[in-house]
């Protein structure tokens, strides 16, 4: 407010514009299944759908009431738009057989920026499969004319206790 008197000559008055750039920016990426673990969004990696992502304000590694969420879309992209200018950890609800290969972002928004980052998971699921066979010549490999054995129990001895 500039207050004008019969006979002031007033300058120096100067009013500043920041023009079309936007004082708020935005997060996105691509919530994508990292096969080779290597961090990278690699051609043939496909996106994660379903997957909840927020921006943990309090940084307390939780999803609390009144921090920004969003859900991966089918080819799992995701969006965080009009955020103010902050520093921002994105994180994930983890899906579950999944484990993240990528860190949690700490991100810095500036106004007008739209940071795109790309967040990668593998499976933490394997799978043993093999054929329970006679060993004839007791070599402990399968050999051509070694047949299989059939109704046999295999168990994962996950305590190593023999039972």
């Amino acid at each position: 407010m500039v207050n004008v008197t019969p006979g002031s000559n007033l300058t120096n008055i100067n009013i500043g514009n920041i023009g079309n750039v936007s004082n708020r920016g935005q997060i996105s990426g691509t919530k994508f299944n990292d096969t080779n673990t290597n961090r990278i969004f690699d051609p043939g990696e496909l996106g994660l759908a379903d997957i909840t992502l927020y921006l943990d304000l309090n940084q307390n590694g939780f999803l609390d009431e009144g921090e920004p969420p969003t859900i991966t879309s089918v080819n799992g992209e995701y969006s965080f738009l009009d955020l103010p200018p902050n520093t921002y950890i994105l994180r994930e609800i983890s899906p579950p057989d999944f484990d993240q290969t990528t860190p949690d972002p700490i991100l810095n928004v500036t106004p007008g920026s739209n940071l795109i980052v790309n967040i990668g998971n593998v499976s933490n699921r394997g799978q043993i499969s093999g054929t329970k066979f006679n060993d004839t010549n007791t070599n402990g490999r399968l050999d051509p004319g070694e047949n299989g054995l059939q109704d046999i129990t295999l168990y994962l001895d996950l305590n190593q206790n023999g039972f």
